[in-house]
This record gives structure tokens, sequence and C-alpha cells, in this order.
């Protein structure tokens, strides 16, 4: 089959199962079929796998594309294609490789490291931070929005939320896969900033964009 290397994937690379062939015999034979929506997350390989297999592909459907569903491809994606910068990011099969990328940041073991050198720093009167405190993101490579999404400040909280990710069920998935890698990202400050986009032969259109206003509220 063909494939860019990005995970995208012509029809020859789907295999056609014998589920998607009891959907296509309950469509109705006279109708033209010119796209396909997906209401959710959790459909969307199937809604991939069924473009497909209906010929969509490439005049109404764009290929089977893992990096719409695996964060860790998706971000690749960018950094190969897009001219964006990235977040630093790696796939950790174990908790040593995901300690070991998160002291690469610069997450330290716990707190007190980071109280003693603002200590040391308000003795000698100077700025008592000299740098942010270095936070890394520790997620499923394959979930949606914030759930099971863990920031975490020192060593001890990516050890307990590599244990929660590590093996846990991937969402959507039919026939109970496990998450068998965990990703661990950069964590970007600043301003976060969503663009919805919609796309048709090629043409892109920019139908919102959103502003995040995140803050604390009711202890939270």
């Amino acid at each position: 089959g063909n494939n860019n290397g990005s995970g995208i994937a012509n029809g020859s690379d789907v295999e056609s199962k014998g589920e998607i062939q009891i959907w296509k015999s309950g469509l109705p034979s006279n109708i033209q079929i010119c796209g396909i929506y997906c209401e959710s997350d959790s459909g969307l390989e199937d809604a991939e796998r069924f473009g497909v297999a209906l010929g969509l592909y490439p005049r109404y459907h764009d290929g089977f594309n893992k990096a719409r569903r695996d964060k860790f491809l998706m971000n690749e994606v960018v950094k190969s294609v897009g001219g964006l910068e990235v977040v630093q990011q790696q796939s950790c099969e174990n908790l040593e490789e995901a300690l070991e990328f998160a002291r690469k940041l610069g997450v330290v073991e716990d707190e007190k490291e980071i109280k003693g050198r603002e200590n040391l720093n308000a003795e000698k009167r100077e700025v008592r931070i000299t740098t942010q405190r270095k936070m890394v993101v520790v997620k499923p490579p394959r979930g949606v929005a914030s759930d099971d999404v863990h920031l975490c400040s020192n060593l001890a909280s990516v050890r307990m939320a590599f244990d929660k990710v590590h093996h846990s069920p991937v969402f959507g998935s039919p026939t109970s896969s496990k998450h068998e890698r965990v990703l661990l990202q950069e964590f970007a400050s600043g301003v976060e900033y969503a663009v919805d986009v919609v796309c048709k032969d090629g043409e892109r259109k920019v139908a919102a964009l959103w502003r995040y206003d995140k803050r604390s509220a009711n202890g939270a």
C-alpha cells in the first residue's frame, strides 16, 4: 500500500473487514455519499475506515490517518510539515524512560530543591526565582480533551501520573486495548488558542478562533 510516513494511507492500506461490508450493505443503493461526519472522537477511526471502503478517497476523503488520533504522531507531523515550533516530547515504554525525559526538561525530584534555590536567592538579595519552575505534561497518546492529562511539577508526580496512564484503557477502543506507552511533553506556558478549520477540496476556511482563559476558582 501507499503511505507517506505521516500515518496517512489510501484505500489499499485499509483492510475491508466484515463489519464494513455489513455497514455498506445497509445503505440505500440510490443515494450518492459525498462525505462522512463523525460525531465524536471515539468513532473517528471507524469513520475513516468507512470512508475509504466507500471509495470516497481522495475526492471526498483524505485517507486513513493515525496522526489524527495519536497525540505523539500529531506533534511529529506538525514539526515535519507545518513549519511551526512544537514542544519537546517522548513516547515512553517504561517509567525509567519517563523520569529520564522529565529530568532532561529540568523537572526536579521534589519541592524542597526549588524552595532551597528561592531562599538562597533571597539571602543574596537577588531575584527570588531566576527561572520558571519546570513542568512536564504526562498523558495517554490516544485520548480526548484533557482526560487523564497530568501537569507534573516534580518527579514524584510524574511517577504517579505514569502509573495511572500506563496500561489504562484506550479511549473509544472496542477491543479493550491498553496504553502500552505513555506520552510526555514539555509544558508550554503562555496564552492558549484553539483554531477550528473546515477543509474541502484542498481549500481551508477558519471557522472559529478561541482564546482560552484558565484561572483558579473555588480552590481548584
